[in-house]
């Protein structure tokens, strides 16, 4: 597994942010919106069972960059998101509607999405690796490989 010193990660951080504000705007139904937020909070979710001040700021962002919603919408798509995994439920049927839903540069955003969450963190760790190729792989992106640690 690879890790990077703070400030490489906040760089990096940085610029993935900068790199999502170049992308297209999609007006999608409230289905999709609410189908990308709950694959973004199962990311994030996936590492510790919390959304971290970084964390929800990417997911904040990036949601509004990508489907041009209002404050109002924002609260409400996350507070579903939240509570669709408080009662426990995977994102499957989610992926489906986002593959079925997005044309492909749109699902590569959602994926780009999906890796900012993912590098927040220090580490990536195993958990959270296999869920993020399960995006991948759902959506139809190559899968990343995360090497092992060194002993």
């Amino acid at each position: 597994m690879t890790t990077t010193n703070s400030n490489q990660q906040g760089t990096s951080l940085i610029e993935q942010i900068k790199s999502l504000s170049r992308t297209t705007s999609v007006h999608p139904s409230e289905e999709v919106v609410l189908a990308t937020a709950v694959v973004l909070f199962e990311i994030a979710l996936s590492n510790d069972h919390q959304v971290d001040k970084i964390e929800r700021s990417i997911i904040e962002s990036g949601l509004r960059r990508l489907f041009t919603i209002s404050d109002e919408e924002l609260s409400n798509v996350m507070l579903q998101a939240r509570n669709h995994h408080n009662n426990y439920r995977g994102s499957s049927s989610e992926l489906t509607v986002l593959k079925e839903s997005l044309d492909p540069r749109s699902r590569q955003e959602v994926v780009r999405l999906v890796d900012a969450v993912v590098n927040s963190n220090e580490k990536v760790q195993g958990f959270e690796g296999f869920v993020r190729n399960k995006v991948r792989h759902a959506l139809g992106m190559p899968l990343i490989t995360v090497e092992s640690p060194t002993s």
